[in-house]
């Protein structure tokens, strides 16, 4: 059970970051039921953001609880500026 009266934290995310990033991203094309790139390619992927992605993790006690995500033009979806939001974490 979570205590949601304990602080958490948000920040620009950090390469020391792409490991669990890329962990919580499995678990959330897990609980959507769709494909999932291997886990090397997502790290991968979060390495070589182009210009202009920002990734913002939330973190209590050290522990990553959720990312944001904006981009300024989204080449998936028709150049069009996105934001995603995704904060599945209750263990933390």
């Amino acid at each position: 059970m979570t205590d949601s009266g304990r602080p958490f934290g948000i920040r620009a995310l950090t390469a020391a970051d792409h490991p669990a990033l890329a962990a919580l991203m499995v678990e959330m094309q897990a609980h959507y039921r769709v494909p999932c790139p291997p886990l090397q390619a997502i790290r991968d992927g979060l390495a070589k953001r182009p210009d202009g992605v920002e990734i913002l993790i939330a973190e209590r006690r050290g522990a990553l609880l959720g990312f944001a995500s904006a981009c300024a033009i989204d080449p998936e979806q028709g150049l069009t500026s996105g934001f995603f939001l995704m904060m599945p974490r209750e263990d933390v």
